[in-house]
């Protein structure tokens, strides 16, 4: 017990009576709860001011960017993944001169009977009703307006003036990133076909023509040191926005640097070939961005990313869950290739894994869940492999114990004085007692499930008095996480009959 108790407030020379009583909060158990920022294209017509965070709620995400814009497009997927994370959205500037993607649908021939046609764009499906007798240029107008009537369609659609039956898609926002949005018609395993049919819809396969990179550093420079656990980059990822979020990110000056101290992680997305996404990540080896890869996907990769990032935002927020692996997570919205060529073999997994690049499954009903969410750090500082921080929970759980550990410290020793050697009195502090503290909230991680070996972890610790420094307590917190289990290898040894022995056993 203290022999001296100390006051912030209440003098000590007060002479006038009676009770005086001092009220200040107690240091309470830490908790956190993770903010998901989305950065994407918007739209020219929404309110949103360029490069500025917005809290997205209900249809705001619409008024601010545009309806059918890459970011409503993103917070749409994302609440369908986690519905009760925190989102930001931060629409980006168009690059001077940029362009937008276009396609286009030809329609020709004329139906032999009454029925539907479906038309897929970025993932979204146009049921268009058809009768018997009707002509291209019909069916055109048709899909031309159900394609316009859907406000969350990233294109809109008109009729070529000189070609009734051709239908002119062109995205709703300006650049390149517009060039991954898909075009397909049909159903599932039958596309630009209809069977017994003479119509005929012809359609590219992709926008093209988008021309024009967001300026992603502008974005992250304007929130400088706001306090997002998750940024999801939407545009489709190239080696200048890695090379953008691993500076955002860096350990000397970024925010995972001691004078920052905002940590958080980054979700990017990728369509192109497993062999293309394999060379951008193979050579980088940040800890910081985990990138998810698509291949000739309905589902456009903005909204890959945001799906991924939503549920990153809400399983890795806190222990215990954030010590349990994300494998099998399903990633809801996002469908895989009409193609299973385009599914991922093991060794396509493998290789993309060992690149630093993030995979999934599919499932039989065509479903896709989490494989494995990696970072891009493959080596340690002298080029040999490392996989201490591969895996993604790992980066989490050393947030909240760093978050943690920082609350604790602060909130129990925030104004005191320092001695040698502990003194009872209040207020006060020494190397001891700090280390007993820091050993005390060890104990709490390990009960939480962020952490294990408490035992060990109190001989390895060291707390010591600056040398230099006598305001100063230098501390060593070697900290040992919990794991996940990723693989499990099981070996069956088949016998025709046990051993005598045994049977005997």
């Amino acid at each position: 017990m203290p022999t001296t108790v100390t006051f912030d407030q209440i003098p000590a020379g007060e002479l006038v009576p009676f009770a005086y009583f001092e009220v200040k909060p107690s240091p309470s158990p830490f908790s956190d709860s993770l903010k998901v920022l989305l950065i994407g294209n918007r739209m020219a017509g929404g309110a949103a001011t360029n490069n500025v965070p917005y809290l997205l709620s209900g249809n705001e995400a619409n008024r601010l960017f545009g309806a059918g814009s890459m970011l409503a497009a993103m917070y749409r997927k994302a609440k369908m993944n986690a519905p009760y994370v925190e989102y930001w959205g931060i629409g980006l500037a168009p690059e001077l001169g940029a362009t937008a993607a276009a396609a286009s649908i030809l329609v020709s021939g004329d139906m032999l009977s009454s029925g539907a046609i479906n038309v897929w764009i970025g993932g979204q499906k146009i049921n268009v009703p058809v009768a018997k007798g009707d002509l291209a240029a019909t069916v055109a107008g048709r899909i031309k307006d159900k394609i316009n009537k859907l406000p969350t369609m990233p294109v809109t659609a008109a009729i070529q003036s000189s070609h009734p039956a051709r239908i002119d898609l062109t995205c709703k926002w300006l650049g390149a990133s517009g060039n991954v949005i898909r075009v397909e018609y049909g159903t599932f395993g039958a596309y630009n076909q209809i069977a017994n049919e003479r119509l005929t819809i012809d359609i590219a396969g992709k926008l093209q023509g988008g021309v024009g990179q967001p300026q992603v550093s502008a974005a992250l420079f304007a929130i400088k040191e706001m306090d997002f656990d998750v940024i999801v980059a939407g545009p489709q990822t190239n080696s200048g926005m890695l090379d953008n979020l691993d500076a955002h990110y860096n350990e000397v000056s970024g925010r995972w640097s001691p004078s920052l101290q905002l940590y958080g992680h980054a979700i990017t997305a990728a369509d192109d070939t497993v062999s293309n996404n394999v060379t951008l990540c193979a050579s980088r080896n940040g800890p910081h961005v985990s990138m998810i890869p698509v291949t000739n996907t309905p589902s456009p990769p903005y909204e890959w990313a945001a799906a991924v990032g939503a549920i990153v935002g809400q399983h890795m927020g806190q222990p215990p869950e954030c010590s349990r692996p994300l494998q099998s997570l399903p990633i809801l919205g996002c469908e895989p290739s009409r193609n299973n060529a385009d599914w991922y073999s093991h060794d396509e997994k493998s290789a993309l894994l060992n690149a630093g690049v993030s995979a999934w499954d599919v499932m039989t009903d065509g479903s896709v869940r989490i494989s494995r969410i990696v970072t891009m750090r493959k080596t340690n500082d002298w080029g040999d492999p490392d996989g201490s921080w591969r895996n993604i929970e790992t980066l989490f759980q050393n947030m909240f114990y760093t978050r943690s550990l920082r609350a604790y410290l602060t909130g129990t020793y925030g104004r005191c004085a320092l001695t040698d050697k502990p003194t009872g009195i209040d207020g006060f502090t020494s190397p001891t007692e700090l280390r007993e503290g820091v050993i005390h909230h060890y104990q709490q991680m390990q009960d939480l499930g962020l952490v294990e070996h408490a035992e060990v972890f109190a001989n390895v610790l060291v707390v010591e008095r600056d040398a230099l420094d006598a305001n100063r307590v230098n501390m060593k917190v070697p900290i040992d996480v919990v794991n996940q289990l990723n693989v499990l290898a099981v070996g069956v040894e088949s016998n025709l009959q046990y051993d005598a022995s045994l049977l005997a056993a």
